[in-house]
């Protein structure tokens, strides 16, 4: 896995009624997953974002107090022995959809459902364990449309987890692409830990900028922000000979995402929300 990686996890205490707001700035302006950690009856809230070593992180404390009413702030750093504790608390064996069981890599030796597919995983830093809707909503919508031997393309793959479940359904091959290095290399290592690293493949990739091959796909997945889809639809598109399968979407933002890529000559065939959060299926009008 090569050289432990040092975190810094920035706490945030904000009034809780500008939570929610500076979440979705966080997400959509800076490109950051915070955390709120929320008490009942409380009027503040705790935001918790996590970065790199050698991130400027000063810099983004300045740009969220320019924006947003901090009522405090504090710093301390993570390493990686940490981070895995963090997990071992957070991150529990559980099904997902008819087929699938994930479990984590460290409680790779419990039993499994006999009826259901093991996908061993260690997230590290990475997004992805399959119990946040967005991540849910597309390994379920790859079990239900998947055929054997399609392939797949995971935008944004984080944990590997959307590619590495392709393969155990049936999918030929499955290739992910992610802007952080830090994601390729533990998706690179999920994928042997389930064998499939085969049938897998991984690259550093920044999807609003012009592809370096013309690689078409069967089904194109992509768990992104919605202001990244918009952005990013014509290429996603190109890309897929039967559709796309997308989440990472705010309820609110749905049928703007929808509708770009319905511009685009796609056919919405199922759609699903938690309140929350939101994903939509899209079909290719004439699939080849």
């Amino acid at each position: 896995m090569g050289t432990a990686l040092e975190w810094t996890i920035l706490t945030l205490e904000v009034p809780a009624d500008t939570a929610d707001d500076l979440a979705d700035w966080l997400r959509e302006e800076l490109n950051l997953s915070p955390v709120l950690l929320e008490r009942p009856g409380s009027d503040v809230t705790w935001v918790e974002l996590y970065f790199k070593s050698g991130h400027d992180v000063k810099s983004v404390l300045d740009s969220i107090a320019s924006h947003y009413p901090v009522r405090a702030s504090r710093l301390r750093a993570l390493g990686d022995r940490d981070w895995q504790t963090f997990w071992r608390h957070h991150f529990k064996p559980h099904a997902v959809g008819h087929r699938l069981w994930i479990t984590p890599e460290w409680d790779r030796a419990a039993t499994s459902p006999g009826h259901r597919i093991p996908l061993i995983l260690d997230p590290g830093l990475s997004f992805g364990t399959g119990d946040h809707f967005t991540t849910r909503f597309c390994l379920e919508q790859l079990e239900q449309r998947l055929q054997e031997g399609n392939e797949v393309w995971d935008v944004g793959c984080g944990s590997g987890v959307l590619g590495i479940a392709a393969v155990l359904l049936g999918a030929r091959s499955a290739f992910g692409t992610d802007s952080d290095p830090h994601c390729l290399m533990h998706a690179e290592a999920n994928a042997r830990l389930n064998g499939v690293q085969a049938k897998t493949s991984w690259a550093r990739e920044d999807i609003l900028q012009p592809s370096q091959t013309a690689t078409c796909y069967d089904w194109v997945v992509a768990n992104l922000y919605a202001l990244l889809l918009l952005e990013a639809a014509p290429r996603l598109w190109d890309a897929t000979r039967c559709g796309v399968m997308i989440s990472g979407i705010r309820e609110f933002e749905v049928d703007a995402v929808a509708e770009r890529f319905l511009a685009l000559g796609a056919h919405e065939i199922s759609r699903d929300g938690d309140g929350e959060w939101a994903g939509i299926v899209l079909l290719k009008n004439n699939p080849r």
